[in-house]
């Protein structure tokens, strides 16, 4: 006797995210405090260390470094994350940057200052804008 087994498909949620941020991809053979330190003096920011974030990959759980610093009374934020994590690359596609800077909250015309100062600063040796569009792991950059 033949039977035919009834599957039904599992009921899936969409969550599409807006990415109303800019990225900048930051190649540097230095240590991230290194670096850090570098844009601090160049841009006279304040870096500070936070807690490690967490991506999940094929292999595990990849933990990238990071380092936070808010302008005007929190309406910008920076993120630096360092590209290659514990276990691998937080953006695959760009694995030729040692860093990407989350900046929310800026303009354009902001941006484009800010990668002109960024180059200047000691140990970057190149700093370019990464668009969100093309990015396939985009969803590794959501911070909590």
């Amino acid at each position: 006797m033949y039977t035919k087994r009834l599957t039904l498909a599992a009921p899936s949620i969409e969550i599409d995210h807006e990415f109303d941020f800019e990225i900048i991809g930051i190649t540097s053979q230095e240590k991230d405090y290194r670096l850090v330190w570098a844009l601090n003096l160049q841009l006279g920011w304040n870096f500070e260390r936070d807690v490690d974030h967490a991506v999940l990959t094929k292999q595990g759980e990849s933990l990238h470094s990071r380092f936070t610093y808010t302008e005007d009374d929190g309406m910008i934020i920076f993120t630096l994350l360092s590209n290659k994590g514990s276990d691998g690359f937080l953006l695959p596609e760009f694995s030729r940057f040692d860093y990407v800077m989350i900046i929310d909250g800026a303009s354009q015309l902001r941006l484009e200052e800010l990668l002109r100062e960024a180059r200047k600063a000691k140990f970057v040796l190149a700093a370019l804008s990464l668009d969100t569009l093309k990015m396939k792991s985009k969803y590794n950059l959501i911070i909590d």
